[in-house]
């Protein structure tokens, strides 16, 4: 039962945020008076269709994804440029509004979403940290350091410690970073240590106290793993009113910064194992998906508007096959179309496309080597 739950939830998370994003292309080629002639959730053969107008509107077999087809779009069909309604006939100005309003949509998604988690949180989110000494454009940022583990059988599990729970203070002392809270245990060895705790899931707040000793000869471990999180806070009515629009953008930084200090670590260590783990594909969604699914409807919220950036923030750079690169089309067949004709576009997207597959095929088998003790458990 657990696992046809996981995999309706992974279905609908997936597919509607993908639908949110083709329904984007839809809008603006309809606002724009562009031909759309079909409109489809999920990818043929179709098990429902409907004409309504001049759009066939249907729902394919394999549910992960969905297609527009507009006139003027399908290389294949060069006859129906000239037609007055297809998409090739329209200005500059029209296809950039078409070709970004998928990412315009998943933008606006996410920054529903996050409002209305901030505004449901009192305007305060946590963020989970790689890095802790990165710092957020927006909001009021506070440090702290997280537990990403308990061992079994160990002092922190005897105390009731648990994963997700953030270290607010030990005995009355902020800690700034896992760090500090190591170097804090070190120096309170053998003494009462109180813990002033809240879990990120459950947003349950708690004290626990410890007393590490020495055991069998040896000093006794607080046996855990530490990561680090950030307490995001909107503090201010300017900040309250664009929470969703600040905290998007705050995770769109963070989310550069860190691949960035991903990248260099991987140059510099020459081991691609961090690089290779920091991208997912529909396998690690679905794995991710397992895990939150018992977390609650705060966490799946907030899941689902981060792959929403995800989306947005990913169509929109300027690689061939995106949006992004259709993007720079437009712009360089509007300074040079002789130059930078149709023939060439589609050739450059098509090795965009063929690389696009590639990379998805080879991050699908990474993701059921790194997630398969979650994916078959």
């Amino acid at each position: 039962m657990a696992l046809i739950i996981t995999i309706i939830a992974f279905i609908i998370i997936l597919s509607g945020l993908i639908f949110v994003h083709e329904l984007g292309h839809f809008l603006a080629a309809k606002k724009t008076g562009v031909k759309v002639e079909e409109f489809v959730l999920g990818f043929p053969p179709l098990i429902l269709k409907k004409q309504i107008g001049e759009t066939l509107y249907g729902i394919g077999l394999i549910p992960f994804g969905g297609y527009n087809k507009i006139l003027g779009e399908d290389a294949n069909n060069p006859e129906s440029f000239s037609n007055p309604r297809s998409y090739e006939s329209q200005g500059p100005m029209v296809k950039f509004l078409i070709i970004s309003g998928g990412v315009f949509m998943n933008l606006m998604l996410a920054v529903a979403i996050f409002y209305s988690l901030a505004a449901f949180l009192g305007f305060q989110l946590w963020q989970p940290l790689l890095y802790s000494d990165y710092n957020f454009p927006f909001g009021k940022q506070q440090n702290f350091p997280m537990v990403a583990g308990v061992f079994e059988d160990s002092a922190a599990g005897k105390a009731g410690l648990e994963a997700r729970d953030v270290i607010l203070s030990a005995n009355g002392e902020h800690m700034a970073d896992s760090q500090a809270f190591v170097e804090f245990i070190g120096k309170n060895q053998g003494k009462e240590i109180s813990l002033d705790l809240k879990n990120t899931r459950t947003r349950q707040e708690k004290t626990a106290t410890i007393v590490l000793g020495e055991k069998d000869g040896e000093k006794q471990t607080l046996g855990v793993s530490l990561s680090n999180a950030a307490l995001l806070s909107y503090e201010s009515p300017f900040e309250k009113i664009s929470a969703g629009f600040l905290h998007s953008f705050n995770l769109i930084d963070f989310s550069f910064s860190t691949i960035g200090r991903v990248i260099k670590y991987s140059f510099v260590q020459k081991d691609a194992a961090l690089l290779g783990a920091s991208f997912v594909g529909p396998v690690g969604i679905y794995a991710i998906t397992k895990i939150i699914i018992d977390y609650g409807w705060v966490e799946i919220l907030n899941f689902c508007g981060l792959i929403s950036l995800a989306l947005a923030v990913t169509n929109i750079l300027p690689f061939p096959a995106f949006d992004g690169g259709k993007l720079v089309f437009i712009l360089l067949q509007s300074i040079d179309k002789k130059r930078f004709s149709l023939a060439v576009q589609y050739k450059i997207e098509q090795a965009g496309a063929m690389f696009l597959i590639c990379l998805a095929i080879l991050i699908t088998f990474k993701d059921f080597w790194f997630f398969k003790d979650i994916i078959f458990k």
